[in-house]
């Protein structure tokens, strides 16, 4: 996992990519797993491409361009 972009951890920060449509990357211990938009998100979870990732257990980092 690359660490030199930014690592989604706020609600502000998921709420600015579901806004904005900024694709996001979703990481399971390091290695990729998912790359798409929020669709929803809340507490516990974050849905991207009609899956939902667990907050606590993946890492999500903000991919703007792709």
């Amino acid at each position: 996992m690359r660490h030199d972009i930014e690592r989604l951890t706020q609600p502000s920060q998921f709420q600015h990519h579901l806004e904005q449509a900024i694709p996001v990357q979703v990481y399971d211990h390091g290695k990729h797993v998912e790359i798409g938009f929020i669709t929803h998100y809340d507490g516990q979870f974050v849905e991207i491409n009609g899956i939902l990732f667990n907050r606590s257990h993946h890492h999500f980092i903000s991919r703007p361009g792709f």
